[in-house]
């Protein structure tokens, strides 16, 4: 009888996203820490903990910690985010000299600030399949790190940048190890329907100024091929019995061609599925009514579409493809068809005006008119990115960047922290983007929050609608009410 070598472990922590997953049903699917685990499960022991599922997430993480692995790995968004990556790595810490890696968005854009920190020793830039699946078997092996493409790390206290990894070809990517979570924990309903979020592409091609897929991706669209596209989707849909699809990809209809053989290939097969994807304006404007109807007809129901301002003047500031007259024409287009559109806002844009802000009400007023189906997904704030051609054009308008991950914390979608917005204006923007989550709400964007949240969110919207129409924001007593609940499960 052959005896099993035990294999080393390697453990891949999601953290909490922030006071939001309070009133969700179900969580994001750790897709980023899934397709890391999918290069490296045969070789190595992977556990996935997601700190949004365990209450007692100190003495579960203690006990794993038992196991003597060879690193931890996290990953973080810019924001509220960050506040708990870094809780979780001073626990590691305060429990022995285990190597703590950081990945995502934020530590890519900001690796050096990221490293500053005692708590974290190497930060892996940009995507982590090929650099994690490298940087581990070095761990392993007790290997220098400097040979190791697309990380930062600390050497003697010295921040070591390494030079940077190329893209991977998506398609060459192992299927993903769906058997490392519990996949009931991430599977929400729809309509009767087991809705799971799902990646096809990564990047965009644009090169909006406010975007981190600037730095991230640097404005490159990278994709899964038609057939390999089909095949992630006919998996959950035989094996896991999903049935309605979320896209995230930030721009899934770039390669038109593309979406059409997999649409092609859902109707030949018979799939009953209903699914959301991404749609950019450039790409609409090269779609007829022909193309959207073989999207409906391959089950698109729901259209993410990014507006961001009802100013032509911000949109050209922040490099936006497109003109408001252009995301009124789309509306239009969409309207002919049962395709719920969900439009986004972006207000406190440096030198936005009120007009300007005036222009984005309107304009989200205007798509709710002229098209039923359309709803407001939201108008929220300006966030900076670190690194983003907008963030490093900020100096000029007076903002001083953090230096540290706590100060990074603060910059959450809801928290306005850029110096060209008084506090007036500022108070004034928080209640907009408050009011802006339920001006059109018919239960689609509401998926996955509480029942409790549904009802008060649907008697609350034509309060919303008559502050957006009469632009009118304040004694808003009921976003004092959110803050209060906020601190309540803080």
């Amino acid at each position: 009888m052959v005896k099993k070598t035990r294999k080393n472990i390697v453990i891949l922590i999601q953290p909490k996203v922030g006071y939001l997953d309070s009133v969700k049903t179900n969580y994001a699917i750790p897709l980023a820490l899934l397709y890391v685990a999918s290069m490296i499960n045969k070789d190595y022991e992977v556990i996935i903990f997601d700190q949004r599922i365990h209450t007692d997430w100190e003495k579960e993480i203690d006990k794993l910690l038992e196991k003597n692995p060879i690193c931890i790995g996290l990953t973080s968004m810019t924001g509220e985010q960050l506040y708990y990556a870094l809780d979780i790595s001073k626990r590691i810490k305060s429990k022995g000299n285990y190597p703590v890696v950081w990945g995502g968005i934020h530590p890519t854009l900001d690796s050096h600030n990221v490293l500053k920190n005692k708590n974290v020793d190497i930060v892996v830039r940009g995507e982590g399949e090929e650099t994690f699946k490298e940087l581990i078997n070095n761990l392993e092996k007790n290997k220098s790190l400097k040979s190791v493409k697309g990380i930062s790390f600390k050497d003697n206290g010295k921040i070591i940048n390494n030079p940077e990894r190329g893209f991977i070809d998506l398609n060459t990517l192992p299927e993903i190890p769906y058997n490392l979570i519990d996949l009931e924990k991430y599977t929400g309903k729809y309509k009767g329907r087991r809705s799971l979020h799902v990646q096809l592409s990564r990047g965009c091609p644009f090169s909006c100024t406010y975007c981190y897929n600037s730095i991230f991706n640097k404005s490159r669209w990278r994709t899964l091929s038609a057939e390999n596209a089909f095949k992630v989707i006919s998996v959950l849909y035989h094996k896991h019995n999903i049935r309605y699809f979320d896209f995230l990809d930030d721009n899934l209809f770039v390669n038109l061609d593309r979406m059409e053989k997999i649409a092609d290939n859902i109707i030949i097969n018979k799939m009953d599925i209903i699914w959301k994807g991404t749609l950019e304006i450039p790409s609409s404007k090269r779609m007829n009514e022909k193309y959207f109807r073989k999207m409906s007809k391959a089950g698109l129901e729901r259209l993410e579409i990014g507006v961001e301002s009802g100013s032509n003047r911000i949109l050209k500031l922040v490099n936006k493809p497109q003109k408001i007259e252009d995301v009124f024409e789309l509306n239009k287009k969409i309207s002919k068809f049962n395709i719920t559109p969900g439009y986004n806002f972006v207000v406190g844009f440096p030198t936005e005006t009120k007009e300007d802000v005036k222009l984005t009400l309107n304009s989200a007023l205007k798509l709710l008119k002229e098209n039923p189906n359309a709803e407001i997904n939201g108008v929220y704030c300006y966030t900076p990115y670190p690194g983003t051609p907008l963030y490093n054009n900020l100096g000029k308008f007076g903002f001083i960047p953090p230096k540290s991950i706590e100060g990074w914390i603060e910059y959450s979608g809801d928290k306005i922290k850029t110096p060209w917005v008084d506090s007036k204006e500022k108070k004034r923007l928080s209640n907009i983007q408050f009011a802006s989550y339920f001006l059109n709400q018919k239960g689609s964007n509401l998926l996955d929050v509480k029942k409790t949240i549904k009802i008060l969110s649907k008697l609350y919207e034509p309060i919303a609608r008559a502050r957006f129409k009469f632009n009118f924001f304040n004694l808003m007593i009921e976003h004092k009410f959110l803050s209060f609940y906020k601190k309540l499960i803080d």
